[in-house]
């Protein structure tokens, strides 16, 4: 038997192994997070491939075999370390402590109905029923709740909603990895600094809020629809890459300003919203509270 057909052949092995293990729920795997992390390795494994010799079908083989095995060792180094299952239908609370400032909160899910409002004496209240969905925090000044959804690949019948109300008490980060993302973010009644969003599509509506000086919301999608609700005296500006924009305003003009477009009180604004935009098609809507 060739060399090479040795080597490809224990590549299959290797996936089949990583899918089964991922499917059985035999050992804690984190594939997705794992990728999310480590992707520049199958970037420089592609580069080495173009680098070796044509003829060269074994080492080639060899070096995606080692990108494999340190990605999926990765995701169940992941997998193992200390991510705590969410219970379905039940509130997890995170305790609100003193000398608690910042506050990040990360989801990884797939398709998500997301509503996010304040809590009252709680750092963090969420309630999901999304399947095998898994959270790591860390607490401290600055503190760390990361979501993710363990991948499965044969089970399909996991939900979708994704509920979080956050405390006022402490200035928060938000990222959101989705493979498509609907629903509300109200940060009325708590203070956002930063909002990522990164989906395949976005259909949001976002309430602004008079607890902080600046927040900055960014949105990476095929195609993105938002509207957003902003108090009297807050000025917004949004910069699109979109081939295809329609943004406008309801109670307020909004004015295209060489590469981005202004609300007219921006200049002699209070407070401000920062939309940035990186899409195939957006459609934007301003509403003032």
């Amino acid at each position: 038997m060739r060399r090479s057909h040795i080597v490809w052949g224990s590549l299959l092995i290797i996936i089949g192994i990583l899918w089964i293990l991922a499917s059985s729920g035999m050992v804690p795997f984190d594939i997705m997070g794992a990728i999310r992390t480590l992707w520049p390795v199958f970037i420089v494994a592609a580069g080495i491939t173009l680098l070796l010799k044509k003829e060269d079908h074994v080492m080639k083989a060899v070096v995606w075999v080692l990108a494999i095995a340190l990605v999926g060792g990765y995701g169940i180094y992941l997998g193992n370390a200390g991510h705590s299952l969410m219970e379905e239908g039940n509130d997890h609370v995170f305790e609100l402590k003193d000398g608690m400032e910042h506050a990040k909160m990360e989801v990884n899910t797939g398709t998500t109905s997301i509503r996010i409002g304040s809590a009252d004496s709680a750092l963090a209240r969420v309630s999901s029923n999304i399947k095998g969905l898994r959270h790591n925090y860390k607490g401290g000044r600055d503190s760390t709740i990361r979501f993710y959804q363990r991948w499965e690949p044969l089970d399909l019948g996991s939900g979708r909603n994704f509920y979080a109300n956050l405390s006022k008490d402490v200035r928060w980060d938000l990222e959101l990895n989705t493979g498509a993302i609907d629903g509300i973010i109200d940060f009325s009644g708590f203070p956002l600094e930063n909002c990522e969003i990164n989906t395949g599509t976005c259909d949001l509506r976002i309430v602004a809020g008079n607890l902080q000086d600046e927040t900055t919301v960014k949105c990476n999608g095929g195609a993105v629809s938002m509207s957003i609700s902003i108090p009297e005296g807050t000025g917004i500006r949004i910069v699109s890459n979109a081939a295809v924009n329609d943004i406008g305003g309801n109670g307020i003009t909004i004015e295209k300003k060489g590469k981005y477009y202004e609300s007219s009180n921006f200049d002699s604004a209070d407070r401000f919203v920062y939309l940035h935009v990186n899409s195939g098609a957006s459609n934007i809507t301003v509403n003032v509270l």
